[in-house]
């Protein structure tokens, strides 16, 4: 795969475990055990915002920055680092599909996490 597709795989990756995350730590119905892990939980979502938002896929308000057109993303700071190793771009890929797969699967949510959504 070419680096400008990986770059918006990545950016819809991105915005997949974002809203995953968004989804989990918003449960207003959580268990007094589950505590722990929602802190966990809500540590590493400010960390993928935090990415999010270094890397201009994210806005600091958490809206996207509306990449509308083709040429807008190629000048993205995003794009523009891939660019220079297709390696990093298969990285980035790969472990934002590992965590997207994570949080949309029941199974690895209860084993990584020890709750369930009911």
């Amino acid at each position: 795969m070419d680096v400008a597709g990986l770059a918006i795989g990545i950016v819809g990756l991105y915005t997949a475990c974002r809203d995953c995350y968004d989804f989990f730590t918003t449960v207003n119905a959580a268990q007094a055990e589950s505590s722990a892990h929602l802190r966990e939980l809500e540590i590493q979502q400010s960390i993928l915002k935090a990415w999010g938002f270094h890397w201009q896929i994210q806005n600091e308000d958490g809206s996207d920055p509306g990449y509308s057109d083709h040429a807008r993303r190629k000048r993205s700071k995003l794009h523009q680092y891939l660019l220079s190793n297709r390696f990093k771009a298969e990285g980035v890929f790969k472990t934002l599909s590992a965590l997207a797969d994570t949080l949309c699967n029941r199974e690895k949510l209860i084993k990584r996490y020890g709750f369930q959504l009911q």
